[in-house]
């Protein structure tokens, strides 16, 4: 048994699950009140899980909470396989929740990914490439 409570760790994992846990992946958050698989702040770097192990990562609107969206970036690409499906969702700067929620401390446009995608040559400040 694992110290998450999986015989084996799963091969998918779910950033900031809150209450939208995913059955067959890590279900990780630093809010221990929803209950998490692994309960873990995502600004601590390294996170307590292995390199090249996980096939799908799922951040569903995590990552504006983050204090630097780049080294996320950066452990995200460190714990995923080749080839690992990584699902990312942010509120667009125009959208009014974007701006409502105290805690987000970033604000994405239609290009912010491209940081880390490499596409146009936008990828200046980061290693981390999908």
């Amino acid at each position: 048994m694992t110290s998450t409570g999986f015989k084996e760790l799963p091969q998918k994992l779910n950033l900031g699950c809150g209450r939208r846990r995913i059955a067959d992946a890590l279900n990780v958050d630093i809010n221990r009140d929803v209950e998490p698989d692994l309960e873990c702040d995502l600004d601590r770097l390294p996170w307590p899980l292995p390199a090249g192990h996980f096939t799908e990562v799922f951040a569903y609107d995590v990552i504006e909470h983050c204090v630097n969206v780049l080294a996320v970036m950066e452990e995200i690409h460190r714990v995923t396989r080749e080839g690992a499906v990584v699902r990312i969702t942010v509120p667009h700067f125009s959208c009014a929740n974007a701006f409502t929620d105290p805690t987000h401390r970033h604000f994405f446009g239609i290009s912010s990914f491209n940081y880390v995608t490499g596409y146009d040559n936008f990828a200046l400040y980061t290693k981390g490439r999908f």
